[in-house]
């Protein structure tokens, strides 16, 4: 790459060539970050949801034992 610049304008320098995937990888790095804390908080508060309504459940059951028939 350097060699085929130089040809053309043997006064510009390239300085750091990266590849390709590399600098993919470096542009998404921040979206992949985001995605992956949006995915865990999803998670945790599905179950967080699922812990409250078992614990909903049992108490309306614990009551209803307590109460017996009317």
């Amino acid at each position: 790459m350097r060699k085929a610049l130089a040809e053309v304008d043997p006064i510009l320098v390239l300085y750091g060539v990266d590849p390709h995937t590399k600098v993919l990888r470096g542009d998404f790095q921040q979206e992949n970050m985001i995605a992956t804390l949006t995915t865990f908080f999803g998670v945790l508060g599905l179950l967080l949801a699922a812990v409250g309504l078992r614990a909903s459940d049992v108490s309306a059951l614990s009551e209803a034992r307590h109460a017996g028939p009317s």
